[in-house]
């Protein structure tokens, strides 16, 4: 990235690749050694229970190492090992879901010309003060060519 043997100086090249100095010059210091057993012990209770989250597994170093131990410091080592709990997520899709599922009304036909078979696609917006409703109907034979209406109260443009 940065070459020293060149004629332009560090400080020239640090402001032609939009980056500070300082990140040229200084070293990053690795984990302490403190830091380094409490991320072991991180993960063997990890191994044990991995629904253990960053509150119960900052519990648990407070156990084994006889003082309180940050739960600041336990969620960054454990982002740093990229350790997470492991939980049921919530379920938000649910197949078929309150609606149910809705049959395809297209299967068994052929379409095999243009405006045979029509959509519509609609979606809200807010653009600075107003509020737009964008319809378009895409063409079902050919996706790629579309054509729409954006409107308001006061404004109605067709887009081609």
């Amino acid at each position: 990235m940065l070459d020293r043997d060149c004629q332009l100086s560090v400080r020239c090249q640090c402001k032609l690749l939009n980056i500070h100095r300082f990140f040229v010059y200084s070293r990053r210091r690795g984990e302490s050694a403190k830091n380094l057993r409490a991320m072991e012990l991180i993960d063997r209770q990890h191994l044990i229970d991995p629904a253990a989250g960053v509150r119960r597994m900052s519990l648990y170093l407070s156990e084994i190492t006889g003082k309180k131990v940050c739960v600041k410091r336990v969620r960054r080592l454990m982002r740093n090992m990229g350790v997470e709990a492991v939980y049921p997520q919530a379920r938000t899709t649910i197949p078929g879901g309150p609606a149910g599922i809705v049959p395809y009304l297209l299967k068994d036909m052929e379409i095999d010309h243009a405006n045979q078979v029509w959509s519509m696609d609609g979606s809200y917006s807010k653009r600075h003060k107003y509020y737009f409703d964008l319809y378009r109907k895409p063409n079902n034979v050919d996706p790629s060519i579309k054509s729409g209406k954006l409107q308001n109260n006061n404004y109605v443009k067709s887009i081609p």
